[in-house]
């Protein structure tokens, strides 16, 4: 079996009757992937998406945003790379695994935009790699 996701990009289905049926899957070639967990999450009528910014490695987490959400497929705008103060600091040459983006989970504001939390590990969970790191988008 070899993973539709094995070509480099995240696959995108719509849902109109709460998860019952899908569309048929897209393919957006913006929406990088490494074969690796993304998340999504909307917030204020803008939908989500966050994953690692490479189509074949964990490496640089990123949240791309579609405000116009009623339109399918969603238009992504360019990425965000998440790299706050604390996580550039994380990123260093002498990280074990430097600026890793494994699996990642979003969460809707109360104030607006949305929240990320993220795995730095590029594959497995030892030690530091397993740091999770909060950043906040939009």
């Amino acid at each position: 079996y070899k993973s539709p996701c094995a070509a480099g990009y995240r696959g995108l289905a719509l849902s109109t009757d709460g998860g019952e049926t899908f569309s048929q899957t897209l393919y957006d070639e913006q929406l990088q992937s490494p074969n690796c967990q993304g998340a999504t999450v909307t917030s204020d009528g803008v939908l989500y998406y966050s994953g690692a910014d490479s189509r074949e490695t964990r490496m640089n987490m990123s949240v791309w945003s579609a405000h116009n959400v009623s339109k399918w497929p969603p238009q992504f705008g360019r990425p965000v790379l998440l790299s706050p103060q604390k996580y550039a600091a994380m990123c260093s040459s002498k990280s074990k695994e430097p600026c890793g983006a494994a699996y990642s989970a979003m969460f809707a504001q109360r104030s607006g935009g949305a929240g990320v939390l993220w795995e730095r590990g590029t594959g497995g969970c030892d030690g530091a790699s397993c740091a999770i790191v909060l950043s906040w988008v939009g």
